[in-house]
């Protein structure tokens, strides 16, 4: 009897926590939306990792060693009682994440959302030369309901709080949306190969837009260029 119970029971713990983390992404999609409104339309930065990246106030989440998440630019935005599970999918295994190929000193991306990185930084042709990256504005977000702003990525994946979709070879990794509350079968290896296809492309997760819903959407929707691509 428990060995015909337990996959009911496994599966209708997974459904809940698919909900939980979509409620995470609505929450964390509103709150990047009043950030937005606060700063004249522009977006908070995407906080990645690396000797190069610098950190700056507005990152959207404070997530290195050196910092606390209270000084998320978000911070305000989530409300008086904040709790940082907001970050967090119930679903999640922090340990299992990549570290990255810069390990010290930040360690592993400890919480399971990012936010899309052409959102955080304007394309240098816009930039006049040696003027550092502002973030993108809202308003030149064309389809706002069809692109992506925050997603769920996987575990594999998962080393800062940018979000790379772009099918591409090493060494730039793609970020994989996640896709641990499917539980879909017939599944590839679950790695980017350099035929730059995504695996196990029919598999889903959970994404937030830049209109602010949530929907669970395939890895072939995720990482199609009309989705990530502001312009398109």
């Amino acid at each position: 009897m428990i060995s015909i119970l337990l996959p009911a029971l496994n599966k209708a713990r997974e459904g809940a926590n698919r909900a939980k983390c979509a409620s995470n992404l609505r929450q964390l999609g509103a709150a990047v939306m009043m950030y937005v409104n606060d700063n004249r339309g522009f977006f908070p930065r995407t906080a990645p990792r690396g000797p190069l990246e610098p950190q700056r106030e507005e990152d959207w989440l404070h997530w290195q060693q050196s910092r606390s998440v209270e000084g998320s630019a978000l911070r305000k935005s989530l409300g008086e009682t904040f709790n940082r599970d907001v970050f967090m999918c119930p679903s999640d295994d922090v340990p299992s994440h990549d570290n990255g190929v810069y390990n010290p000193p930040d360690g592993i991306y400890q919480y399971s959302y990012v936010m899309l990185d052409r959102l955080g930084v304007l394309p240098p042709s816009y930039l006049p030369q040696n003027k550092v990256e502002p973030a993108q504005r809202l308003s030149r977000v064309r389809n706002s309901s069809a692109k992506i702003m925050l997603v769920e990525e996987d575990a594999r994946t998962l080393d800062d709080g940018n979000w790379y979709p772009v099918p591409s070879s090493p060494p730039y990794q793609t970020n994989l949306l996640s896709n641990r509350h499917d539980r879909s079968s017939l599944r590839e290896a679950d790695v980017v190969t350099s035929t730059n296809k995504i695996p196990n492309a029919h598999t889903r997760g959970n994404a937030g837009f830049c209109d602010g819903h949530v929907d669970y959407v395939p890895r072939s929707q995720a990482h199609h260029v009309t989705v990530y691509d502001w312009t398109k």
